[in-house]
């Protein structure tokens, strides 16, 4: 499902429900609080849950020195992680793959796999960011 989508579709809802497909006259008002209920989870989790399948760039600011909180991404094919070391926005340092690992580790919580790395954690000394005027900027290559 791509960003913005409902975490379930109205015919898997009508069907759980066991309401006949043919049963239309309240499709609008399930399909409403399917919107609802969707939005509810997002905004109560702070979160969005389904894929995007294009990468974009994107800033973040850091959570403190090494690591920062970024939105989710299932692949780290392409990723270019660059890093504000001057504090201007330019973005110019880029980082090693090397240098960084993305979190969860292989996409496991609590022995559950199938997670998207939500974390991004500087792992050398090299290239840490002090404060939150600097930022790390995610893209592709």
């Amino acid at each position: 499902m791509a960003l913005g989508d409902p975490y379930v579709e109205l015919a898997d809802l009508k069907e759980y429900l066991k309401i006949k497909a043919e049963k239309v006259e309240q499709d609008g008002n399930i399909q409403d609080a399917i919107n609802s209920a969707s939005g509810e989870i997002e905004k109560h989790c702070n979160r969005q849950f389904n894929r995007e399948e294009t990468a974009s760039a994107r800033v973040y600011e850091p959570d403190d020195a090494w690591t920062v909180s970024v939105d989710d991404f299932w692949s780290t094919t392409g990723l270019v992680v660059e890093v504000d070391t001057a504090g201007d926005g330019s973005f110019s340092t880029v980082v090693p793959a090397s240098d960084y690992e993305v979190y969860p580790r292989n996409g496991v919580v609590d022995g559950q796999p199938g997670w998207p790395y939500y974390e991004i954690q500087l792992v050398v000394d090299s290239i840490p960011v002090y404060n939150r005027r600097q930022g790390i900027v995610l893209g592709t290559a």
